[in-house]
């Protein structure tokens, strides 16, 4: 128990017992401070194993449920009971109120001025919010290696992080030039690798754009949600500064995602998004089409339309392959499939050579022996649980998504469920980062599927705010909060009133979060950065050892 709250003991670890009112407990170096409180609310800062030691004992804790947080929850339930009381009591007077809301605010004019301004105010504290986040993230090897190797490819076809990693086109190159297009536009203007990171959210955030509104003109959907959500939507997804390292995952699910959508409306581009995604983005996505595709051809069983589709498929990568074929540095196209296949049986990411039971006993200690160990409750639940509960919302409103976007929702579904068996079940690593092949899809499908009027019962609108509410980061101590502001919302009569008032109120809590973090911390000025061994070439010992000084400075 102690060494939940403490941590492991250190070795030859005795029980201090503290002499007197004044004692005071020696500082450790080496041990990571600690905030305890009691059952009355008293806050205090331990500094060494013996002091956090001596509080727990005393019944101190880091979670402990105070006084304070009982009359904080007595409080919100009375509030809660009242506000019930209340719109039950007036339901007439409610809707009046919000019809004539609505009425005013969502006039041609004032709907114009509201959302363009809101808008702006997005932009300005996201971008504040992106430039406090790039700012603080360390240097990071994969960062290094997709800014190298895709500056290269975007000026002189030469896509490689130097001889260090295989020299061009080398198979350890796992993010494309999808990745990194922000982030090269960035450097090559400012020379300045913090600009890089913030450029690339705005190259995600064109994505976006390019996904929302192509979805929303070819299945004629509304289109009077998307523009608020536009801004802050990345920022809902586990470990989101992956893109600001310039990481493949998060570019690529949103072709991926956009392909699955559009499949039976315009199957010749959808093809050519998955194929994009997949070898422009990251490989591991081809999975994730594989399951989609051999699942969909298996309901229309039309198999004769595979080579029309494998037409359409590796069109759009004939000048990828060429030049795969003419620089790889070792020699052709067969060779890099070769050594490509070698490389991801070989991988520890891809776990097929660990993997070898699927007993209960040799998956658990898989989990609790990879990076799972690391993150907090918060994190476990929003990446293995909450995924099931995205699924459950899918397939109960399958009908209404297959009406509007054709027979995909069970492809969608197997797909997604392969992706998430094979993070828990087979790979040994359990790096956040791999879950985004399956929660960008869920988080972003789930918000896609809400803006866009797909679901039509109150309760599927509820269910989707609340698993959109588990995914926000800086917020979490008002998820009560939150949820009370949810289920008030529900209890709205008119059903057409409730579902634009949760929509709206859904963003301006995601607004909030961002908000929150921002105006909470100090607004810094991006520093000048001159990495002189970087100006010319990036893909150098030179710049990669100066990358790393300079940025752990």
């Amino acid at each position: 128990m102690y060494e939940n709250i403490c941590g492991i003991a250190p070795i030859n670890f005795k029980k201090v017992v503290p002499e007197g009112s004044n004692y005071i407990f020696i500082k450790d170096p080496s041990f990571s401070p600690i905030i305890l409180k009691n059952f009355f609310g008293s806050v205090v800062q331990v500094n060494s194993f013996e002091e956090c030691f001596y509080y727990a004992e005393l019944g101190w804790s880091n979670s402990k449920i105070t006084i304070l947080d009982i009359l904080n929850y007595c409080i919100l339930f009375v509030l809660l009971i009242l506000s019930i009381y209340t719109i039950n009591k007036n339901k007439t007077l409610i809707n009046n109120l919000f019809l004539n809301l609505k009425k005013y605010l969502f006039n041609s004019y004032m709907q114009k001025v509201f959302i363009f301004s809101y808008i702006v105010y997005q932009i300005i504290i996201s971008y504040n919010y992106v430039k406090n986040k790039s700012l603080n993230l360390k240097p990071f090897i994969d960062e290094y290696v997709s800014i190298a190797s895709n500056y290269h490819f975007f000026t002189d076809l030469n896509f490689s992080a130097g001889g260090f990693l295989g020299g061009s086109f080398s198979v350890y190159l796992t993010s494309g030039p999808l990745s990194a297009l922000g982030s090269v536009l960035g450097w090559s203007v400012t020379n300045n690798f913090y600009y890089a990171r913030i450029f690339n959210y705005f190259w995600i955030l064109f994505l976006i754009f390019g996904s929302l509104f192509y979805i929303s003109r070819t299945f004629n959907l509304s289109k009077k949600y998307y523009p608020i959500f536009l801004v802050c939507l990345s920022f809902l997804i586990p470990w989101w500064q992956g893109y600001l390292y310039s990481l493949g995952e998060i570019p690529s699910a949103i072709l991926l995602l956009t392909a699955m959508l559009t499949f039976k409306k315009n199957r010749k581009l959808s093809l050519t998004l998955f194929s994009l995604s997949i070898f422009l983005g990251k490989f591991l996505n081809f999975l994730v089409f594989g399951i989609f595709y051999i699942f969909e051809l298996n309901q229309v069983r039309k198999f004769k339309i595979t080579i029309k589709d494998a037409f359409y498929f590796f069109l759009p990568l004939i000048p990828w392959f060429l030049l795969i074929q003419f620089t790889y540095s070792n020699n052709g196209l067969i060779n890099y499939f070769r050594d490509l296949y070698i490389f991801i049986g070989d991988s520890s990411a891809s776990g097929l050579q660990e993997r070898s039971s699927f007993a209960f006993t040799s998956i658990k200690y898989n989990i609790l022996n990879s990076e799972f160990s690391s993150w907090n409750n918060y994190e476990r639940m929003r990446i293995a649980l909450l995924p099931l509960v995205g699924i459950f919302l899918i397939f109960k409103n399958k009908k209404l998504i297959d009406i509007k976007f054709g027979n995909i929702t069970l492809p969608i579904i197997v797909s997604i469920l392969f992706a998430y068996s094979w993070f828990w079940l087979i790979n040994p690593l359990k790096w956040m980062r791999y879950s985004q092949h399956f929660t960008v899809l869920l988080v972003f499908l789930i918000v896609y599927l809400s803006i866009f009027e797909i679901f039509k019962k109150k309760l599927d609108y509820f269910i989707a705010a609340g698993f959109i509410c588990l995914y926000l980061d800086n917020t979490k101590a008002f998820i009560t909060y939150y949820f009370v502001i949810l289920f008030l919302i529900y209890l709205i009569q008119n059903k057409d009133i409730s579902r634009a008032v949760l929509l709206i109120c859904l963003n301006l809590i995601i607004t909030f979060d961002i908000s929150f973090s921002v105006l909470n911390k100090t607004i810094s000025q991006v520093p000048i950065l001159e990495i002189q061994e970087c100006t010319i070439i990036l893909n150098t010992d030179e710049c990669r050892n100066s990358y790393f000084a300079i940025l752990n400075e």
